[in-house]
C-alpha cells in the first residue's frame, strides 16, 4: 500500500536527525513524503499552478509512473520513469505536471531543518547537508538524473520504507529505527551520487569505516547491523557492496580476522586455547576449536604442536 504523509515534526530530543551549523541547531522535519500522483482524476493544472516557486525545503522526487515535464530553475526539463531531481532551499522550481492530460507519479521526501531559536530554516546546498549527517566532504552533482534498474528500486524501496515506518509509529514514538531508515535514504543519495570517489573517478578503496570497525573489535560480539550503521547503511544493502567490493561477506572477513589473530597467539604466547577464544571473539572453547578445526585443518593444540617454536606442556587437549 503506498502512503503519504505531510508536516511530521520529529521530537526535539531525537538528536540522531538534528544538525548544528556554526553553533547553532537545526530541528529535522518531513514537509511531505510518499507516493503522489498528479493531476488527480478530473483534477486540471492551472497556468498559476504551473509557475515556479521557492521555499526553505530539500525535496527528493522519484518519477515512477508516466512521462511529463516540470520545471527548475526557469528550464522545462523532461520526466520519465527513473528520473530523480533533487533540490535545494529557495531554488525556484514546480513539479506540477506540464500536460493536464497526463497523469505522473512519483515517490517524493521532502524535508527542512529549522533553527527554533532563530526561527530561521537552513538553505544551504543539498550536498552539504548530507556532509554534515555523513562527515565526509562531499562534492555536488548535477540534477535531474535518470537511475538505472537497480537504483531506482533501492531509492523507491527505501522512501516507501521510511514512510510506512512513520505512518505505523505515529510522529510522537518515533524511534531509532524510524530514523535509521531516513538516514538510509540519506545514504543511498551519499554513496551513489556525491561520494568524492564518485565525483573524481578516483578508485578508492569503500566502507573503510566498516572495515575498520571490524578490525578493531574482533574482540566483541558484533553484529551485522552494528557494522553497517557505521556507514549509514542497511545492512542488506550493506553486506552487497561490502562483497562486491571484498569478495567476502563481511561475517566472514571477520571470521577470518579471528582464525589469523588465534594462530599468531598460538604460535607465539603460551596462552591457554580458552584465553585465546576470549581474545578474539569467540564465544567458548568448544566454538573456537570447532571452527578452528574447519578453517585450518588442525585443532588449536594440533597448530600450536606444529607450528610453535619451543616446547611445553599442552593443557588444552581435552577440548579436541
Amino acid at each position: 500500500m503506498d502512503y503519504y504523509i505531510r508536516d511530521v515534526e520529529f521530537p526535539v530530543s531525537s538528536h540522531i536527525m538534528n544538525i548544528n551549523v556554526k553553533g547553532e541547531n537545526y530541528i529535522f522535519s518531513i514537509c511531505n513524503a510518499g507516493t503522489s500522483t498528479s493531476p488527480r482524476p478530473h483534477e486540471k493544472n492551472s497556468s498559476e499552478e504551473r509557475s515556479e516557486h521557492s521555499h526553505p525545503v530539500y525535496h527528493i522526487i522519484l518519477y515512477t509512473q508516466g512521462r511529463d515535464t516540470f520545471l527548475y530553475k526557469g528550464r522545462i526539463q523532461t520526466s520519465d520513469v527513473g528520473t530523480l531531481m533533487l533540490t535545494s532551499p529557495e531554488e525556484p522550481h514546480s513539479f506540477v505536471c506540464g500536460n493536464p492530460n497526463r497523469r505522473v507519479t512519483v515517490k517524493c521526501f521532502s524535508f527542512r531543518l529549522k533553527n527554533p531559536k532563530e526561527n530561521y530554516f537552513l538553505d544551504i546546498p543539498f550536498h552539504e547537508v548530507l556532509s554534515l549527517y555523513s562527515g565526509d566532504k562531499l562534492h555536488p552533482c548535477k540534477f535531474p538524473l535518470s537511475l538505472n534498474k537497480r537504483q531506482f528500486n533501492e531509492l523507491s524501496e527505501l522512501i516507501d520504507k521510511a514512510v510506512e515506518r512513520i505512518v505505523f509509529m505515529g510522529a510522537s514514538t518515533l524511534n531509532f529505527d524510524t530514523y535509521f531508515a531516513v538516514l538510509e535514504i540519506f545514504s543511498f543519495l551519499i554513496h551513489e551520487f556525491f561520494s568524492n570517489s564518485q565525483k573524481r573517478n578516483i578508485p578508492v578503496k569503500p566502507l573503510q569505516k566498516a572495515k575498520r570497525f571490524i578490525e578493531n573489535n574482533i574482540e566483541q560480539k558484533l553484529t551485522i547491523s552494528e557494522i553497517a550503521a557505521t556507514e549509514l547503511l542497511s545492512p542488506s544493502y550493506f553486506i552487497r557492496v561490502f562483497k562486491k567490493n571484498y569478495k567476502i561477506t563481511p561475517i566472514n572477513y571477520l571470521l577470518e580476522l579471528r582464525i589469523k589473530a588465534a594462530k599468531n597467539l598460538l604460535t607465539s604466547t603460551a596462552l591457554k586455547s580458552g584465553e585465546i577464544a576470549s581474545k578474539t571473539g569467540f564465544k567458548n572453547i568448544f566454538y573456537f576449536s570447532r571452527t578452528f578445526k574447519k578453517h585450518t585443518g588442525h585443532y588449536p593444540s594440533e597448530y600450536r604442536k606444529l607450528f610453535y617454536n619451543s616446547t611445553f606442556e599442552d593443557t588444552d587437549t581435552a577440548y579436541n
